[in-house]
C-alpha cells in the first residue's frame, strides 16, 4: 500500500486543474505565495518548482521567512494568496495529515520522538497514520488491522536500517544520542513513504561525526530520486549537499544557483552575515 491510496484531493475543497490547464511533473510547486501576520508580510510572492534528485537548500538571515514557507508548503499554514501543488495536485490548505499520504513528509528542529517506543515502533507509528488505521477500523475490520500492523511494522524496519540504526531497533527511542534521533526522526518520514522531504535543520546540534552521518544519509535519498528541500545555518553543510540554494530576505527570493555562486555575491553575505 502506497501513501497516495485512497486519497481523494477533492476531500481538501480543490480541484484537480481545469481542461486545457498544462500539468507539470515538478514533485512540489509553489505558485506566489504570500503570507501576512498583521501588518507583517512575512512570505512576498514564493515562487519554485523543486526538482527530483536534488537537494534545494533554503538559506537567508533570521526573519526571512523560511520556516513560515516550510508551514505554507507543509499544511500547517494556509497562504494569503496563491497555491502549492503536490504531485500535481492542488493542496492549498490541505491538512498536514492529507498532505503526508500524498507523499511529503516534514522534520522539525526539535527531533520529537516517542522516547519510551523503540525505533521502530515509532517508524510503525507514522507508517500506520498514512495508512488510515483507527479505533473504528480495529474494531470492524480486525483482520485487515492485522495486516496492515504487520506491514507497517515491514516498512517501520526498512526505514530503520536505511539509516543505519538497525542494531538500536528496540531500543527507547528516549536512549538514543541526538544524533541517532536525527536520524530516526528521518527514518519516520521514510516510513510514510515520503518522496518529498522538507528538513528543517537537520545538522543542527551535531558534531562532525554526526554531520558526516547525516550526510550520507540525504545523499543516498537524493541518489534515490527524492526531492529535498531543507533549512540550514551550517554553511559547510549547504555547501557539501545542496546542488542549489534559495536566498531569501524578507519573504522574496534574492538569488538561485548552485552555492558556490549565490555565497560569492558580497551583498548577499553582507545581509546573511550582518556585516
Amino acid at each position: 500500500m502506497t501513501p497516495n491510496d485512497g486519497v481523494d484531493v477533492r476531500d481538501s475543497g480543490h480541484d484537480e486543474p481545469a481542461s486545457g490547464q498544462v500539468k507539470t511533473e515538478s514533485p512540489l510547486i509553489a505558485r506566489g505565495l504570500f503570507k501576512r501576520f498583521g501588518a507583517l508580510e512575512v512570505v512576498s510572492g514564493f515562487h519554485h518548482e523543486l526538482q527530483a534528485g536534488v537537494v534545494t537548500g533554503l538559506v537567508g538571515p533570521n526573519g526571512a521567512g523560511k520556516t513560515t514557507i516550510f508551514n505554507l508548503l507543509s499544511g500547517a499554514l494556509k497562504p494569503d494568496s496563491g497555491s502549492v501543488w503536490l504531485a500535481n495536485r492542488d493542496v492549498t490548505g490541505t491538512s498536514l495529515y492529507l498532505v503526508s499520504r500524498l507523499g511529503l513528509g516534514r522534520s522539525f528542529q526539535d527531533v520529537r520522538v516517542f522516547p519510551t517506543l523503540n525505533c521502530v515502533e515509532n517508524c510503525a507509528l507514522y507508517a500506520q497514520t498514512v495508512q488510515g488505521t483507527s479505533l473504528v477500523r480495529t474494531l470492524i475490520f480486525p483482520r485487515s488491522t492485522r495486516r496492515h500492523s504487520f506491514v507497517a511494522r515491514q516498512t517501520a524496519r526498512e526505514a530503520v536500517a536505511f539509516v543505519g540504526l538497525e542494531k538500536a531497533a528496540n531500543s527507547p527511542a528516549g536512549a538514543l544520542s541526538y544524533a541517532d534521533q536525527k536520524l530516526l526522526a528521518i527514518a519516520r518520514l521514510l516510513a510514510i513513504g515520503a518522496k518529498t522531504l522538507l528538513l528543517d535543520e537537520p545538522a543542527s546540534g551535531l558534531d562532525r561525526r554526526g554531520v558526516e552521518t547525516l550526510l550520507g544519509v540525504i545523499g543516498r535519498l537524493r541518489d534515490e530520486g527524492r526531492t529535498i528541500l531543507l533549512i540550514e545555518h551550517n554553511l559547510d553543510v549547504v555547501r557539501e549537499l545542496c546542488q542549489k540554494i534559495l536566498f531569501l530576505d524578507r519573504g522574496k527570493i534574492l538569488a538561485e544557483g548552485p552555492p558556490g555562486e549565490v555565497f560569492a555575491r558580497s551583498e548577499l553575505a553582507e545581509l546573511y552575515f550582518g556585516a
